[in-house]
């Protein structure tokens, strides 16, 4: 079957040569209803995207499922070493041999608990840099329909693609 690159020019010299032909516009619509095989190749285009948009919708419900899979998996394995550590220190034991591992209670550097950060110095805070400011392009538009002239910007007619 011909690409749609390929019957596009075909669809559009047949409309051609039956306007030239002088048939109105329900005429020539009919005709290319018929004899162009733009219409099949657009419906099967628009079938496959709705597969792929299908597809699409799928890979994110399996994201989100494998995202709560991993949350999931990593609270077992956070609740189960803490378990192990207290267990251990519950026992006296610094170190048990278990089989193929070795199992240590190592002393860490601690975190800091923050009781009251209101208190805290100016000093001991960072200072995040504020977010550049961006363009509202709601706004401009709005401006520049309106009649307003916005200097640097320019409104450029835009198409879309509607399928229902």
């Amino acid at each position: 079957m011909a690409t749609l690159y390929e019957i596009a020019p075909q669809h559009r010299a047949l409309a051609d040569r039956l306007r030239e032909m002088g048939l109105d516009e329900d005429a020539v619509a009919d005709t290319l209803e018929a004899e162009s095989d733009l219409p099949g190749k657009v419906e099967t285009y628009c079938i496959v995207l709705r597969e792929k948009e299908a597809e699409i919708e799928a890979y994110k419900r399996e994201k989100e499922r494998f995202e709560d899979l991993i949350k999931s998996a990593d609270s077992a394995v956070k609740r189960m070493k803490s378990m192990l550590l207290d267990g251990l220190q519950a026992a006296g034991e610094k170190r048990v041999q278990a089989g193929t591992f070795t199992v240590s209670v190592i002393g860490s550097k601690g975190s800091v608990l923050i009781k009251h950060p209101e208190l805290l110095p100016r000093e001991y805070l960072t200072s995040p840099l504020p977010p550049e400011p961006q363009p509202d392009k709601n706004l401009i538009y709005k401006a520049i329909t309106e009649g307003h002239k916005v200097p640097g910007c320019e409104v450029v007619p835009g198409v879309r693609l509607g399928i229902k």
